[in-house]
């Protein structure tokens, strides 16, 4: 049965730049979340976690934030093909981010996070559409400063208040 041949999608030959680009930053990505699991599953039941830790999860959370707001500042972007994929990359950063920030914080006593899991709840709910391409609309980042940033000083707030290590 001969039937015509299948056409396959071509790459851009004039600029390959912008895929490997994008390639790279996903392979970055995904490695950073494979080390962060491989290092949470190794834990012994004596580490704990700090309030430092938790801050530095939180303060590149807030910086992913700010990159995927610059990169819809670019109008010129959305006819980048490589620019869509770094954003998908760091809102998959972001969702990861918040991800680690709710296991670390499970390390703490109840009463200490009780206000501070269902703000975080959100925001990995929230997050979690950015694997479907209805996420990254044009409003999007009205959304991220309107929604989003004013939970950021709670969860903000909230970390400071914590003690210096977790107890568990």
């Amino acid at each position: 049965m001969a039937g015509k041949p299948r056409k396959m999608a071509k790459l851009n030959n004039d600029s390959p730049l912008p895929f490997a680009a994008a390639v790279t930053a996903m392979s970055i990505g995904t490695g950073k979340r494979l080390i962060r699991n491989f290092q949470y599953y190794r834990q012994k039941e004596s580490q704990s976690v700090s309030r430092t830790d938790c801050k530095r999860v939180f303060r590149d959370i807030r910086l992913n934030v700010f990159g995927l707001q610059n990169l819809y500042l670019d109008h010129h972007s959305e006819s980048d093909c490589g620019s869509s994929s770094f954003k998908v990359m760091l809102a998959k950063q972001i969702q990861d981010g918040f991800e680690e920030l709710h296991r670390s914080l499970l390390f703490f006593e109840a009463d200490q996070i009780a206000g501070l899991i269902p703000v975080i709840d959100e925001q990995r709910a929230f997050w979690a559409g950015s694997s479907e391409p209805e996420f990254y609309t044009a409003e999007l980042p009205a959304t991220l400063d309107r929604q989003l940033t004013t939970h950021y000083p709670q969860i903000e707030n909230a970390l400071n208040a914590l003690p210096a290590h977790s107890s568990l």
